[in-house]
């Protein structure tokens, strides 16, 4: 059994809502990513404090984004974020806490990267979810749900949680009408693949959508731009920076069936910011593409010019390619070493079949709690029983 999260802060007026638990959970059949440091340049003289419980190395400025897979710290896609000096916040800019950080919740990290222990310590973690709303169809047979108009995916990977407490939620709990939130990647063919999809029990005062702007226009009454396939109207205008295949995250009422979404508010994320970061380390699905020197990835900008590409080649890199990327970060831009494009679905139990194959790392959870019977990971999927956070221990108590 667990327990549930403490409630959060509340969201200022114009975004507020009221989520359900979320609980820490102990993820069998991680797969191992690899550290961080492996192939991102990280070894390049960095310097910096020292990181709590390392082994002699030095810290350097770090930023990753992916998926939570374990705790006992925080594990993300393989590498563990020491947790203890970290602030939580979600990507409306709320406060949140450690406790409300569930497995395959998209996140992104701040903090330090110990070079020789290829570990990390967190300063702050983001919590980044694609979609809060309410579920308009389901195709159980298939896996498959509509919600906000967006088409979702979920598979053995998918971790399922609830605002209740059931350790038997699952894509049979799912009703039209039900309210969900969804945290994922948009794969090629536009459809959100979920690593995390939490049901709640009553609506939510807004409705939330982040994805990759399809089309724009500036012209009608009030403005609009499509985000997927859900068209979103912008009476107060649409927001700066706004381009085709960049990211956008909005927020708004509610809307009734078949309606637009108006945005009250609404981002465009244009990157890291201007300091400097050694190590980075992002996924995601390739936006905004002019070159493979200047393509988005989640709202950064990346530079891949001179960069090694593995899982295919340079010229597969494109809109809609879903691909990490490492490298260090200057004026806000990724330079990018590696380029990892990513075949298949992606979820919190490495069910990527390019890299998910191992699981060395996967079996540990915040209590150490034993996971040999969810780390095989042979053929890239394997561990559904311990991906479903339902049925594993609890990481945070």
């Amino acid at each position: 059994m667990t327990s549930p999260r403490p409630a959060a802060a509340p969201l200022p007026p114009s975004d507020a809502q009221s989520p359900g638990p979320v609980r820490r959970r102990a993820l069998l059949g991680l797969g191992a990513l690899g550290l961080l440091a492996g192939g991102c340049g990280v070894g390049s003289g960095g310097t910096g404090a020292p990181i709590a419980g390392g082994s002699g190395g030095t810290g350097i400025p770090a930023f990753a984004s992916g998926t939570i897979g374990g705790f006992g710290s925080v594990i993300v896609d393989g590498v563990r974020w020491d947790d203890r000096e970290a602030t939580v916040r979600d990507d409306l800019g709320r406060a949140r806490g450690l406790a409300e950080l569930g497995l395959g919740m998209v996140v992104q990290i701040e903090g330090l990267l110990d070079v020789a222990t290829g570990q990390g310590r967190a300063a702050r973690f983001t919590i980044a979810s694609a979609l809060l709303g309410a579920v308009a169809a389901v195709d159980r047979a298939g896996g498959r749900f509509v919600a906000l108009g967006a088409e979702v995916v979920a598979d053995a990977a998918t971790v399922w949680d609830d605002d209740t407490g059931r350790a038997d939620v699952g894509i049979d709990s799912l009703v039209p009408g039900a309210w969900v939130e969804v945290w994922g990647d948009v794969d090629a063919s536009g459809r959100l693949r979920a690593s995390r999809v939490e049901i709640r029990s009553s609506a939510a005062p807004i409705a939330k959508l982040r994805g990759t702007v399809t089309a724009i226009d500036p012209g009608a009454n009030p403005p609009t731009a499509s985000v997927g396939e859900r068209i979103v109207a912008f009476p107060g205008g649409l927001p700066a920076g706004l381009e085709v295949g960049g990211t956008l995250l909005v927020v708004g009422p509610p809307p009734a069936p078949g309606a637009r979404l108006v945005a009250t508010a609404a981002s465009a994320p244009r990157g890291l910011g201007e300091a400097p970061v050694e190590a980075a380390r992002i996924e995601g699905t390739i936006g905004a593409f002019r070159s493979i020197a200047s393509f988005r990835i989640g709202g950064v900008l990346v530079d891949a010019s001179g960069a090694a590409v593995t899982g295919g080649i340079a010229a597969d890199l494109r809109n809609g390619v879903s691909a990490r990327v490492f490298g260090p970060v200057t004026d806000g831009r990724l330079v990018a070493s590696l380029v990892e494009i990513r075949r298949g679905s992606s979820g919190p139990g490495g069910s990527n079949g390019s890299d998910g194959s191992t699981g060395s790392n996967g079996s540990t959870g915040s209590n150490g709690s034993n996971g040999s019977n969810g780390s095989n990971g042979s053929n890239g999927s394997n561990g559904s029983n311990g991906s479903n956070g339902s049925n594993g221990s609890n990481g945070s108590n």
